[in-house]
């Protein structure tokens, strides 16, 4: 799976953040040993007390709206303060 067909997979999950009340403002797959990282920000991240609640969120929306195959390509996933640029930058396509 490339970074297109991954962020193509992607879709629904922003989509669903959106949807939910957690939408990102941008956010960047980075692509390590087939794997990826995706980095995220987001001014509701900001606002809560821990990064932890964020990956909470984050995480049962991804388990939600994915496949099996996507996930795994998931390596991590890095938040990003108001202060940091994502290395990419790519809005969400849902904007």
């Amino acid at each position: 799976m490339d970074t297109k067909e991954l962020e193509k997979n992607l879709e629904k999950f922003f989509e669903v953040c959106k949807t939910k009340g957690y939408p990102l403002e941008t956010y960047c797959l980075i692509e390590d040993n087939n794997e990826y990282i995706l980095e995220v920000k987001a001014n509701w991240i900001n606002k809560l007390d821990s990064c932890s609640k964020a990956l909470d969120v984050l995480n049962d929306i991804l388990w939600d709206t994915t496949n099996a195959e996507t996930r795994k390509r998931i390596f991590a996933i890095s938040i990003l303060d108001s202060e940091e640029h994502p290395h990419c930058y790519k809005e969400a396509s849902y904007k």
